[in-house]
């Protein structure tokens, strides 16, 4: 791995900032509300593999080395099953890219 990136804890913690940062103009009411009260129990963030599906997506050639998947969400039963937002951030420090995908009405919205 590149000695240059971002790890992934931080990438995690950038991810949060963001979510924080938008989700009050981004998530639906009743989402906020959802994830508001069960955060601290069931609040989590994951980190994976950028899929394939974001190249397309945001028209950008996405190197798996460099970006990130973070999702963001409820736990249950140690599962992500209630994911808020997927996001595409790159873990370099000199391109802070980040791509957002909201969750609207159970499917998810480029934002």
């Amino acid at each position: 791995m590149n000695a240059e990136l971002i790890s992934i804890n931080d990438a995690l913690d950038n991810a949060f900032e963001i979510f924080y940062d938008m989700a009050e103009e981004n998530l639906e009411e009743a989402d906020k509300v959802r994830y508001d009260a069960l955060f601290e129990t069931s609040g989590a963030g994951m980190a994976i593999e950028a899929g394939a599906y974001w190249g397309p997506l945001i028209n950008l050639d996405v190197d798996r080395n460099v970006f990130i998947e973070v999702q963001i969400g409820l736990i249950s039963e140690e599962v992500l099953s209630d994911v808020f937002v997927r996001m595409l951030l790159s873990r370099d420090p000199k391109q802070k890219e980040c791509h957002i995908l909201w969750k609207r009405e159970g499917t998810f919205l480029e934002g």
